[in-house]
């Protein structure tokens, strides 16, 4: 996609007309991009490194409850194991579940969703290039691209923000301000889970 919008000359005049420059990031976690997985070689899911890791750490008590059961000891998972998992959906509701399993966890280092203990070496590496190459933008936006939501190459906005073009399907969602997540699938890759253990 970076590459299309690179060779896009509609979309580098739009940009430069209305005063912007952007900067693309490729491979933020290159061993996830070699390993076909969503997190670093901690098992850390960047998404949730973001944090100032000198305050307290998030506490997901919903995790805690089923870690052993998204990780049990023996894989692939036994029924007993899958019909406590619908048990709490069952009981807690399908949006109880989603949140407690993908809202991000601190203490379980071969958990999902696991955030780390301290910024990884790709939260420390883009930190330096937008120190590097944004500190004299007066604003910045921020586009989250990677793959395994929605369908397959269509944009799907995580937050509400202004519109801004995309190259890859005519209009998508960018932000000013705040960050604004779009998020795509590959139409070459093979659809795979949005989390896998291990």
């Amino acid at each position: 996609m970076q590459v299309a919008a690179l060779r896009d000359p509609e979309w580098r005049a739009y940009a430069a007309a209305k005063d912007v420059a952007v900067l693309y990031i490729h491979a933020l976690n290159p061993f996830g991009f070699s390993h076909i997985r969503r997190t670093t070689h901690e098992n850390v899911d960047l998404n949730r490194n973001f944090h100032d890791f000198s305050q307290p750490l998030p506490v997901n008590e919903g995790y805690r409850e089923l870690h052993p059961l998204l990780v049990p000891p023996e894989w692939p998972p036994s029924a007993a194991n899958a019909q406590a998992i619908a048990a709490y959906v069952a009981e807690r509701g399908e949006k109880a579940y989603q949140a407690a399993v993908s809202g991000g966890q601190y203490a379980y280092t071969d958990g999902l969703f696991y955030g780390g203990k301290a910024p990884t070496w790709s939260n420390l590496a883009v930190r330096e290039v937008l120190r590097t190459h944004g500190r004299r933008a007066g604003r910045i936006g921020w586009i989250d691209i990677h793959t395994g939501r929605g369908p397959a190459a269509t944009a799907s906005a995580s937050s509400p923000a202004a519109t801004i073009p995309m190259p890859w399907r005519g209009r998508g969602s960018g932000g000013a301000a705040r960050a604004a997540r779009a998020s795509r699938r590959s139409t070459t890759a093979p659809r795979r889970p949005h989390c896998s253990p291990g």
